[in-house]
C-alpha cells in the first residue's frame, strides 16, 4: 500500500488505473491510497525473503508523486493479467518509459508477479522518455519569488514537520506546471493486449 497526499496524487488519477481486486484506490481527506496485492494458491514460500524487495520498492513513492504513472499503469496491466476487465475495456494512455523501467519499478513487478509478455506487449506503445534538465537556481529563484505567501508559508511547514521529500517533490512538480512524463493514447483493449501476450508467449515457446 502507498499513501500519498491528495496534493501530490489526485483520487481522479488512481481511479483511472486502480479499479480492480489486486489494485484498488481510495481517499480520505488528505490522502489518496493505493492497495496492491498479488497472491498465489498455497503461499508464498520465498516470503521470508520479501523485505528485501520491499525496500527496494519504496522509492517508487517519490517518483508517482512527481508525476510518474508508470507505476499506476502497471497496476491496471496486473488487473488485466488477473483477468479483472472484460476484453473490451480499453487501455489507458501508456506512458513513456516502460521500456527501460528503473530498478524500484522492475522490482516492483518481480513482487507482484506481473507477466513478462504481458509487459512487453504493453511497453511496444511506450514512447522514451523526454531528457530532463535540472532547474537553475535563477529560474527557480523567479518561481519561489512569484508564489503566494500562503503556498510558501505551506510548504515551509511540510518541510520542518515530517514530509521533507514530498514536499520538495510536489514543489518540483508545481515549478515545471506540467507532467515530466507523457503517456501515449491508443486503441488497444485488455483483451487485445492479453491475446497478444499470449502469443508472444507461444512464439517464445
Amino acid at each position: 500500500m502507498l499513501r500519498l497526499p491528495r496534493t501530490s496524487l489526485h483520487p481522479e488519477t488512481t481511479a483511472a488505473f486502480c479499479d480492480g481486486e489486486s489494485a484498488a484506490s481510495w481517499a480520505t481527506s488528505t490522502h489518496t491510497i493505493i492497495d496492491l496485492s498479488s497472491e498465489i494458491e498455497g503461499g508464498d514460500e520465498d516470503w521470508p525473503e520479501s523485505e528485501d524487495r520491499l525496500a527496494a520498492i519504496v522509492p517508487v513513492r517519490e517518483s508517482l508523486a512527481a508525476g510518474d504513472q508508470r507505476l499506476l499503469y502497471l497496476a491496471w496491466l496486473l488487473t488485466v493479467q488477473h483477468v479483472e476487465h472484460e476484453d473490451d475495456v480499453p487501455e489507458p494512455p501508456v506512458p513513456a518509459g516502460l521500456k527501460t523501467l528503473p530498478r524500484p519499478l522492475r522490482a516492483l513487478t518481480e513482487f507482484l508477479r506481473l507477466d513478462d509478455d504481458l509487459l512487453a506487449v504493453a511497453a511496444s506503445a511506450s514512447a522514451p522518455l523526454p531528457a530532463r534538465k535540472a532547474p537553475s537556481k535563477a529560474a527557480l529563484a523567479r518561481w519561489v519569488k512569484a508564489l503566494p505567501e500562503s503556498d510558501k508559508d505551506a510548504a515551509l511547514l511540510r518541510l520542518l514537520h515530517d514530509d521533507g521529500p514530498g514536499a520538495r517533490t510536489e514543489l518540483l512538480h508545481r515549478f515545471r506546471g506540467t507532467t515530466t512524463h507523457p503517456s501515449t493514447p491508443t486503441t488497444r483493449t485488455a483483451g487485445t493486449l492479453r491475446e497478444a501476450a499470449e502469443a508472444r508467449w507461444s512464439d517464445r515457446r
